[in-house]
């Protein structure tokens, strides 16, 4: 059996739904304002103002977080639900609780396995953007001869690689301690 991996993949929306995301949007807004003041008011019945999809989505993300306390990015949030919600149709998506019959057009570079995982709406710098992720085949699995260890941003060093075999150890990038250090002592 072969695995899967989530792909992502970001479309610009239409202009022509840049009005009812925009009405979204701001009602969105509150409804957040409000989840973080009444956080024990998780039901979707207290948020009227959004689809109930959207407000599960938002309280998933922001009421439930209790570390969030504020919101300075609000994006709109659809689950797929199995199919249910986000429909793959010939030339696009179709998201009917956002777009009513509308199909957003966007490509699927690699096959889709199973359904729409979610969509995501995103305002940035006053153009909306549709962001969507879906299941497909993982590549074959490749069997590698050896491994090197890579630490990101160690200490002083852009990168450290050790080569376990030999205990090799090579540091990668500038070290700007060191750096810093020479430039000090060349001004004193």
């Amino acid at each position: 059996m072969q695995s899967v991996q989530i792909v992502s993949y970001r479309v610009a929306v239409p202009v022509e739904h840049n009005k009812r995301l925009d009405e979204l949007h701001e009602a969105s807004w509150k409804v957040v304002k409000r989840m973080l003041a009444n956080r024990e008011e998780s039901s979707t019945k207290f948020y009227k103002e959004v689809p109930s999809v959207i407000a599960k989505a938002l309280s998933r993300r922001y009421q439930r977080n209790a570390k969030c306390q504020k919101v300075t990015r609000l994006n709109l949030f659809v689950c797929g639900e199995k199919g249910k919600k986000v429909k793959i149709v010939e030339g696009g998506i179709r998201v009917p609780i956002l777009f009513r019959k509308s199909i957003i057009k966007c490509q699927f570079p690699l096959p889709v396995v199973g359904f729409i995982r979610e969509v995501e709406c995103l305002k940035r710098n006053g153009n909306w953007y549709m962001a969507y992720s879906y299941n497909t085949q993982c590549a074959s699995v490749v069997n590698p001869k050896s491994v090197i260890g890579v630490d990101r941003n160690s200490v002083g060093n852009i990168a450290t690689m050790a080569e376990p075999r030999t205990g090799e150890v090579r540091f990668v990038g500038f070290n700007a301690d060191r750096w810093k250090q020479n430039f000090r002592s060349r001004k004193a």
